[in-house]
Protein backbone atom coordinates (compact mmCIF):
# COMPACT_ATOMS: atom_id res chain seq x y z
CA UNK A 1 0.00 0.00 0.00
CA UNK A 2 3.01 2.27 0.35
CA UNK A 3 3.59 4.91 -2.30
CA UNK A 4 -0.09 5.53 -3.03
CA UNK A 5 -1.68 8.89 -2.44
CA UNK A 6 -4.77 9.30 -0.29
CA UNK A 7 -6.82 10.06 -3.41
CA UNK A 8 -5.69 6.83 -5.07
CA UNK A 9 -6.50 4.76 -1.98
CA UNK A 10 -9.95 6.29 -1.77
CA UNK A 11 -10.61 5.64 -5.44
CA UNK A 12 -9.58 1.97 -5.03
CA UNK A 13 -12.06 1.52 -2.17
CA UNK A 14 -14.94 3.50 -3.69
CA UNK A 15 -17.01 0.40 -4.45
CA UNK A 16 -16.82 -0.83 -0.88
CA UNK A 17 -17.71 2.60 0.47
CA UNK A 18 -20.64 3.05 -1.89
CA UNK A 19 -22.06 -0.38 -1.16
CA UNK A 20 -21.76 0.30 2.55
CA UNK A 21 -23.43 3.67 2.20
CA UNK A 22 -26.36 2.17 0.32
CA UNK A 23 -27.10 0.04 3.37
CA UNK A 24 -26.73 2.66 6.06
CA UNK A 25 -28.44 5.95 6.69
CA UNK A 26 -29.82 6.46 3.18
CA UNK A 27 -32.98 8.25 4.17
CA UNK A 28 -32.61 6.72 7.64
CA UNK A 29 -33.43 7.95 11.09
CA UNK A 30 -32.04 11.46 10.87
CA UNK A 31 -33.89 12.50 14.01
CA UNK A 32 -31.76 10.09 16.05
CA UNK A 33 -28.68 12.02 15.00
CA UNK A 34 -29.92 15.50 15.81
CA UNK A 35 -28.53 15.40 19.33
CA UNK A 36 -25.30 13.66 18.43
CA UNK A 37 -23.27 16.79 17.75
CA UNK A 38 -19.96 16.73 15.93
CA UNK A 39 -16.43 16.27 17.26
CA UNK A 40 -15.04 19.65 18.17
CA UNK A 41 -18.36 21.40 17.66
CA UNK A 42 -18.61 24.21 20.19
CA UNK A 43 -22.00 25.47 18.94
CA UNK A 44 -24.18 23.14 21.02
CA UNK A 45 -27.28 24.58 22.65
CA UNK A 46 -29.23 22.84 25.42
CA UNK A 47 -27.72 19.48 24.53
CA UNK A 48 -29.18 19.41 21.03
CA UNK A 49 -25.94 19.88 19.15
CA UNK A 50 -27.63 22.60 17.09
CA UNK A 51 -27.01 26.31 17.22
CA UNK A 52 -30.17 28.37 17.46
CA UNK A 53 -30.42 31.17 14.97
CA UNK A 54 -32.16 34.42 15.72
CA UNK A 55 -35.35 34.67 13.64
CA UNK A 56 -35.07 36.64 10.43
CA UNK A 57 -37.31 39.67 10.72
CA UNK A 58 -38.43 39.63 7.09
CA UNK A 59 -39.73 36.08 7.53
CA UNK A 60 -42.20 36.82 10.32
CA UNK A 61 -45.58 36.94 8.65
CA UNK A 62 -47.73 36.96 11.74
CA UNK A 63 -47.75 33.30 12.77
CA UNK A 64 -45.40 33.87 15.67
CA UNK A 65 -47.27 31.77 18.20
CA UNK A 66 -46.95 28.15 17.12
CA UNK A 67 -49.44 26.53 19.47
CA UNK A 68 -49.60 22.80 20.00
CA UNK A 69 -52.46 20.61 18.84
CA UNK A 70 -54.01 20.56 22.28
CA UNK A 71 -54.38 24.34 22.35
CA UNK A 72 -56.55 24.18 19.25
CA UNK A 73 -58.49 21.10 20.34
CA UNK A 74 -56.87 18.61 17.97
CA UNK A 75 -56.76 15.45 20.04
CA UNK A 76 -55.04 13.18 17.53
CA UNK A 77 -51.72 13.18 15.79
CA UNK A 78 -51.63 13.60 12.05
CA UNK A 79 -51.68 10.55 9.84
CA UNK A 80 -48.82 10.42 7.38
CA UNK A 81 -48.93 10.29 3.61
CA UNK A 82 -48.04 6.97 1.96
CA UNK A 83 -44.36 6.53 1.16
CA UNK A 84 -43.02 9.03 3.66
CA UNK A 85 -39.72 7.14 3.83
CA UNK A 86 -39.15 7.83 0.11
CA UNK A 87 -40.02 11.50 0.14
CA UNK A 88 -36.68 13.22 -0.44
CA UNK A 89 -34.08 13.19 -3.17
CA UNK A 90 -31.61 11.66 -0.72
CA UNK A 91 -33.85 8.87 0.48
CA UNK A 92 -33.24 6.42 -2.32
CA UNK A 93 -29.76 5.88 -3.72
CA UNK A 94 -29.28 4.10 -7.05
CA UNK A 95 -27.90 0.60 -7.32
CA UNK A 96 -24.15 0.57 -7.87
CA UNK A 97 -24.00 -1.00 -11.33
CA UNK A 98 -22.02 1.46 -13.45
CA UNK A 99 -19.45 4.21 -13.04
CA UNK A 100 -22.26 6.76 -13.39
CA UNK A 101 -24.11 5.08 -10.52
CA UNK A 102 -20.98 5.32 -8.38
CA UNK A 103 -20.63 9.00 -9.17
CA UNK A 104 -24.26 9.61 -8.27
CA UNK A 105 -23.79 7.79 -4.96
CA UNK A 106 -20.76 9.97 -4.24
CA UNK A 107 -22.76 13.07 -5.06
CA UNK A 108 -25.54 12.02 -2.71
CA UNK A 109 -23.09 11.43 0.13
CA UNK A 110 -21.52 14.83 -0.45
CA UNK A 111 -24.94 16.53 -0.49
CA UNK A 112 -26.08 14.77 2.67
CA UNK A 113 -22.84 15.58 4.48
CA UNK A 114 -23.11 19.20 3.37
CA UNK A 115 -26.68 19.50 4.61
CA UNK A 116 -26.05 17.81 7.94
CA UNK A 117 -22.98 19.89 8.66
CA UNK A 118 -24.72 23.14 7.73
CA UNK A 119 -27.65 22.20 9.99
CA UNK A 120 -25.29 21.62 12.93
CA UNK A 121 -22.64 24.29 12.42
CA UNK A 122 -24.27 26.94 10.29
CA UNK A 123 -23.26 27.69 6.71
CA UNK A 124 -20.25 29.80 7.67
CA UNK A 125 -18.93 27.06 9.95
CA UNK A 126 -18.62 24.39 7.26
CA UNK A 127 -15.46 23.66 5.27
CA UNK A 128 -14.72 21.32 2.41
CA UNK A 129 -12.45 19.39 4.76
CA UNK A 130 -15.36 18.68 7.11
CA UNK A 131 -17.57 17.64 4.20
CA UNK A 132 -15.12 15.15 2.69
CA UNK A 133 -14.52 13.57 6.10
CA UNK A 134 -18.22 13.15 6.78
CA UNK A 135 -19.01 11.98 3.24
CA UNK A 136 -15.98 9.66 3.19
CA UNK A 137 -14.67 10.93 -0.11
CA UNK A 138 -11.45 12.59 -1.18
CA UNK A 139 -10.91 16.26 -1.90
CA UNK A 140 -10.44 15.26 -5.54
CA UNK A 141 -13.84 13.55 -5.58
CA UNK A 142 -15.53 16.58 -4.03
CA UNK A 143 -14.08 18.94 -6.62
CA UNK A 144 -14.95 16.53 -9.41
CA UNK A 145 -18.59 17.15 -8.51
CA UNK A 146 -18.70 20.69 -7.15
CA UNK A 147 -16.64 23.84 -7.46
CA UNK A 148 -17.38 24.90 -3.88
CA UNK A 149 -19.70 24.43 -0.88
CA UNK A 150 -22.30 26.82 -2.24
CA UNK A 151 -22.65 24.70 -5.37
CA UNK A 152 -23.08 21.51 -3.34
CA UNK A 153 -25.66 23.18 -1.09
CA UNK A 154 -27.54 24.55 -4.11
CA UNK A 155 -27.69 21.06 -5.62
CA UNK A 156 -29.03 19.66 -2.36
CA UNK A 157 -31.62 22.43 -2.22
CA UNK A 158 -32.78 21.88 -5.80
CA UNK A 159 -33.08 18.13 -5.41
CA UNK A 160 -34.89 18.22 -2.09
CA UNK A 161 -37.39 20.82 -3.30
CA UNK A 162 -37.95 19.02 -6.61
CA UNK A 163 -38.53 15.68 -4.89
CA UNK A 164 -40.99 17.16 -2.40
CA UNK A 165 -42.85 19.03 -5.11
CA UNK A 166 -43.08 15.87 -7.24
CA UNK A 167 -44.52 13.93 -4.30
CA UNK A 168 -47.12 16.61 -3.63
CA UNK A 169 -48.09 16.95 -7.27
CA UNK A 170 -48.49 13.18 -7.58
CA UNK A 171 -50.65 13.04 -4.45
CA UNK A 172 -52.85 15.89 -5.70
CA UNK A 173 -53.15 14.33 -9.15
CA UNK A 174 -54.38 11.09 -7.60
CA UNK A 175 -56.95 12.87 -5.46
CA UNK A 176 -60.45 13.70 -6.67
CA UNK A 177 -61.32 15.39 -3.37
CA UNK A 178 -62.71 18.95 -3.33
CA UNK A 179 -60.23 21.83 -3.21
CA UNK A 180 -60.24 22.30 0.60
CA UNK A 181 -59.18 18.69 1.15
CA UNK A 182 -56.52 19.01 -1.55
CA UNK A 183 -55.12 22.14 0.09
CA UNK A 184 -55.03 20.24 3.38
CA UNK A 185 -53.17 17.42 1.61
CA UNK A 186 -50.55 19.87 0.33
CA UNK A 187 -49.96 21.34 3.79
CA UNK A 188 -49.71 17.89 5.32
CA UNK A 189 -47.29 16.73 2.63
CA UNK A 190 -45.00 19.70 3.25
CA UNK A 191 -44.71 19.02 6.97
CA UNK A 192 -44.31 15.28 6.49
CA UNK A 193 -41.43 15.94 4.10
CA UNK A 194 -39.79 17.90 6.92
CA UNK A 195 -40.42 15.06 9.37
CA UNK A 196 -38.84 12.59 6.95
CA UNK A 197 -35.57 14.59 6.90
CA UNK A 198 -35.59 17.09 9.79
CA UNK A 199 -31.85 17.72 9.79
CA UNK A 200 -31.76 18.41 6.06
CA UNK A 201 -34.89 20.56 6.44
CA UNK A 202 -33.14 22.60 9.11
CA UNK A 203 -30.22 23.23 6.78
CA UNK A 204 -32.51 24.35 3.97
CA UNK A 205 -35.09 26.39 5.89
CA UNK A 206 -33.11 27.80 8.83
CA UNK A 207 -29.55 28.10 7.58
CA UNK A 208 -30.35 28.48 3.88
CA UNK A 209 -31.38 32.15 4.01
CA UNK A 210 -27.97 33.02 5.49
CA UNK A 211 -25.97 31.37 2.71
CA UNK A 212 -26.06 34.17 0.18
CA UNK A 213 -28.27 35.36 -2.69
CA UNK A 214 -28.14 32.13 -4.70
CA UNK A 215 -29.57 30.06 -1.84
CA UNK A 216 -31.88 32.81 -0.61
CA UNK A 217 -33.58 32.83 -3.98
CA UNK A 218 -34.24 29.11 -3.65
CA UNK A 219 -35.63 29.59 -0.15
CA UNK A 220 -38.11 32.14 -1.42
CA UNK A 221 -39.28 29.70 -4.10
CA UNK A 222 -40.22 27.16 -1.43
CA UNK A 223 -43.03 29.30 -0.04
CA UNK A 224 -44.17 30.30 -3.52
CA UNK A 225 -44.78 26.63 -4.33
CA UNK A 226 -47.93 26.80 -2.17
CA UNK A 227 -49.36 29.83 -3.95
CA UNK A 228 -50.96 28.10 -6.98
CA UNK A 229 -52.65 25.51 -4.76
CA UNK A 230 -54.04 28.17 -2.42
CA UNK A 231 -55.10 30.47 -5.26
CA UNK A 232 -57.56 27.84 -6.43
CA UNK A 233 -59.55 28.64 -3.31
CA UNK A 234 -60.73 31.82 -5.01
CA UNK A 235 -62.54 29.70 -7.59
CA UNK A 236 -63.95 27.43 -4.91
CA UNK A 237 -65.58 30.27 -3.00
CA UNK A 238 -67.03 33.28 -4.89
CA UNK A 239 -66.67 35.41 -1.77
CA UNK A 240 -62.93 34.74 -1.78
CA UNK A 241 -62.44 36.52 -5.10
CA UNK A 242 -62.39 39.87 -3.32
CA UNK A 243 -59.66 38.86 -0.87
CA UNK A 244 -56.35 40.81 -0.98
CA UNK A 245 -54.12 39.93 -3.93
CA UNK A 246 -51.22 39.15 -1.60
CA UNK A 247 -53.19 36.72 0.57
CA UNK A 248 -51.73 33.52 -0.87
CA UNK A 249 -48.15 34.76 -0.50
CA UNK A 250 -48.85 35.71 3.10
CA UNK A 251 -50.44 32.35 3.96
CA UNK A 252 -47.64 30.41 2.29
CA UNK A 253 -45.07 32.48 4.17
CA UNK A 254 -46.87 31.82 7.45
CA UNK A 255 -46.76 28.05 6.87
CA UNK A 256 -43.04 28.23 6.12
CA UNK A 257 -42.44 30.48 9.12
CA UNK A 258 -44.09 28.02 11.53
CA UNK A 259 -41.79 25.25 10.27
CA UNK A 260 -38.80 27.59 10.54
CA UNK A 261 -39.53 28.28 14.21
CA UNK A 262 -39.78 24.66 15.25
CA UNK A 263 -36.63 23.70 13.33
CA UNK A 264 -34.73 26.72 14.64
CA UNK A 265 -35.46 25.70 18.23
CA UNK A 266 -34.86 21.97 17.57
CA UNK A 267 -38.49 21.11 18.35
CA UNK A 268 -39.08 18.47 15.71
CA UNK A 269 -41.45 16.64 18.04
CA UNK A 270 -43.84 19.61 17.87
CA UNK A 271 -44.05 19.69 14.08
CA UNK A 272 -46.94 17.17 13.80
CA UNK A 273 -49.07 19.54 15.88
CA UNK A 274 -48.48 22.27 13.31
CA UNK A 275 -50.22 20.31 10.57
CA UNK A 276 -53.88 20.77 11.62
CA UNK A 277 -53.12 24.29 12.84
CA UNK A 278 -51.77 25.33 9.45
CA UNK A 279 -54.52 23.54 7.54
CA UNK A 280 -57.05 25.63 9.44
CA UNK A 281 -54.95 28.75 8.89
CA UNK A 282 -54.82 28.47 5.10
CA UNK A 283 -58.44 27.36 4.64
CA UNK A 284 -60.16 29.90 6.89
CA UNK A 285 -60.13 32.87 4.46
CA UNK A 286 -61.75 30.75 1.75
CA UNK A 287 -64.23 28.50 3.55
CA UNK A 288 -64.78 30.22 6.89
CA UNK A 289 -63.70 29.36 10.42
CA UNK A 290 -66.23 26.57 11.04
CA UNK A 291 -65.53 24.60 7.87
CA UNK A 292 -61.77 25.14 8.13
CA UNK A 293 -61.80 23.81 11.69
CA UNK A 294 -63.85 20.78 10.65
CA UNK A 295 -61.47 19.86 7.83
CA UNK A 296 -58.45 20.32 10.08
CA UNK A 297 -59.97 18.06 12.74
CA UNK A 298 -60.89 15.38 10.24
CA UNK A 299 -57.42 15.49 8.71
CA UNK A 300 -55.82 15.16 12.13
CA UNK A 301 -57.96 12.29 13.38
CA UNK A 302 -57.32 8.59 12.89
CA UNK A 303 -53.82 7.18 12.55
CA UNK A 304 -51.00 8.66 14.68
CA UNK A 305 -47.87 9.80 12.85
CA UNK A 306 -44.94 7.44 13.03
CA UNK A 307 -42.34 8.42 15.62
Amino acid sequence: MQGRSVDELLDVTVERVVLEQLQVEVGGAVEDRIGAGLPGDDRRVDGTGLARREPIATMNLGNSDCRGAGALGYSHAMRELPGRDRRTALAEAPKWNTRDDAKEAQRRRIMRATGELIAKRGYAGVTVELIVKRARVSFKTFYNHYANIEEAFADLYDRAVAATRAQLEAALADSDAPWPEQAALAVRGFFEAILAEPLIARALLVEGPTAGPKILGRYEMVSKAFVPVLARGREWSPEARDLPATLEDTLAGAVLWSAYQRLNFSEVDRIPALIPENIELVLRPYVGATEASRIARESAASVPAAG
